[in-house]
């Protein structure tokens, strides 16, 4: 094209994975203590697919058009087959990015569709057994009345407990979630979109160094997640007549949740496989800021990026949509998303680093500030503590500092070669070409230091604990959130690197 040579890349991919689980005798034998029975897990799949890319210049620079410095046009499709489940996934994506007048202002878009297969685990097990809370009367299966509590409760469908309606009260924090694989589930589907700007003004006199400005806005949507249905969602939907009972020794279902009832009707958990069922969507903005300047001293150098959480909201059958952001997995219905609340995962509205470094010659020494924001973690929730009750979790600032020299030697070069004199010299005749220069090797201890990075650092510099976290009914072992935070505190290391 006149802009410039249109790029094309293409290609293919075919994968098989094996996995297998393969737990000890204690399983067989009976010995272990609990309600877990790992079974043998013997499983794998293949999978293959096809992608292309293309690259499209529009306009370029020698077109000498106002408003269009340059522009060009990006795209690309993958489409992917697993045979083991027999599914499949086609996702595009395109992208475009634009300098209106010169290389200082940069606009760039893209859209795009993915997928994320289910993991093994998610496929085919094991079977694993967590923890959940859940609230409210539900009906023993049959006709056995059993359960009663000495305090009427109002059983399901407003109708009060009685001997002719005989209901149990299920709250309990800690429920028995049996999680069980789906080998039916399918690929999770997401559409991302991004649109930025990068400004490197040209008005700025060198002497000032350089500055670089980029904001990047994002929304990511996702669906089909891989997730377990609550406890909660589980009893209204059994208590709405939806799905059935399973009273043990029975085996539940592997494609369909349901509530576990002991032999003589107590409610003992629910079965809860994996089912595409979630849905989520997150946007935000991110921020950065990096000025470069040499001096007499060095060059100096300011980097500084940011990021904001403005949304998340996750959906899931049963239950409307909610706001995360700004709180943490210990919120009591986020657990089927995400996992085990009693170590929760959180989402900061802001989160950042500066750095400011110094190099000159061959050394170089750096600082950089980490910012983490706080968040609410739900403690106790009224539908099961009759009582509802966050915690703040506070924000927290920590500094890493590391000062670094490296080792490096050039071998020295005799310049002009004197006839007679030096080892790689000669004598001159007319006008015959001159020896080239020849190098001296240099002595043992440079060749094996050269190329050397020495680095002292610490992190933490001032020993900052992480924050405070109880979780959800304090179910926090190790008192601080444990996805975000280690409880090293001030720590010390020394490095080297060689290169060859």
């Amino acid at each position: 094209m006149p802009a410039g040579g249109v790029g094309l890349a293409f290609g293919g991919v075919f994968s098989r994975e094996s996995y297998q689980v393969d737990p000890d005798d204690q399983n067989r034998l009976g010995e272990n203590a609990g309600v877990g029975m790992e079974e043998v897990v013997k499983a794998g799949r293949k999978s293959w697919g096809i992608y292309a890319e293309t690259l499209i210049p529009v306009f370029s620079p020698k077109f000498n058009i106002p408003g269009f410095y340059s522009l060009e046009f990006s795209a690309g499709v993958r489409y992917s087959e697993w045979l083991n489940n027999d599914t499949n996934a086609a996702v595009p994506k395109v992208g475009v990015r634009w300098q209106p007048f010169d290389e200082s202002l940069t606009l760039r878009s893209t859209w795009g569709e993915g997928f994320l297969e289910p993991s093994m685990v998610q496929l085919y097990g094991p079977t694993r057994f967590g923890l959940g809370p859940i609230g409210g009367p539900t009906r023993s299966p049959g006709t056995t009345p059993v359960g009663f509590i000495s305090t009427p409760i109002t059983g399901p469908g407003g109708v009060p407990c009685s001997d002719a309606n005989p209901c149990q009260d299920t709250t309990n924090p800690e429920a028995t979630i049996e999680q069980r694989p789906n080998p039916g589930i399918h690929p999770e589907h997401d559409r991302t979109w991004t649109g930025g700007i990068v400004y490197t003004p040209k008005w700025i006199p060198a002497k000032y160094g350089t500055l670089t400005l980029t904001i990047d806005f994002w929304d990511v949507e996702r669906s089909g997640i891989a997730m377990y249905l609550s406890p909660n969602s589980i009893l209204n939907l059994y208590n709405a007549g939806l799905i059935p009972a399973v009273t043990t020794p029975a085996v539940p279902p592997v494609t369909q949740a349901t509530t576990l009832f002991t032999p003589d009707g107590t409610f003992s958990g629910v079965n809860a496989p994996y089912t595409n069922g979630g849905r989520t969507r997150t946007n935000g903005v991110d921020l950065g800021l990096q000025h470069q300047i040499e001096t007499g001293f060095g060059t100096f150098s300011l980097l500084t990026r940011w990021s904001y959480l403005n949304e998340m909201v996750i959906n899931f059958p049963g239950s409307r949509p909610r706001q995360v952001a700004g709180s943490s997995s210990s919120e009591w219905f986020v657990g089927s998303f995400f996992g085990d609340v009693t170590n929760p995962q959180a989402w900061l509205k802001w989160k950042g680093d500066t750095t400011l470094d110094w190099s000159w010659h061959n050394v170089d020494f750096n600082t950089t500030v980490h910012f983490l924001d706080g968040y609410w973690e739900q403690i106790l929730a009224k539908q099961f503590d009759g009582v509802w009750k966050r915690h703040w979790v506070h924000p927290t600032w920590f500094t890493d500092a590391q000062l670094s020299y490296s080792l490096i030697f050039t071998p020295p070069v005799e310049a002009a070669p004197v006839p007679g004199y030096s080892k790689g010299g000669k004598e001159v005749v007319g006008k015959e070409k001159e020896a080239p220069p020849v190098p001296y090797a240099m002595p043992c201890w440079k060749n094996i230091l050269n190329n050397t990075t020495l680095t002292v650092g610490v992190s933490n510099i001032f020993g900052e604990d992480p924050p405070k976290s109880f979780s959800f009914e304090f179910g926090n072992s190790i008192g601080y959130p444990g996805s975000l935070y280690d409880n090293l505190g001030r720590f010390w290391y020394v490095r080297m690197i060689k290169k060859f």
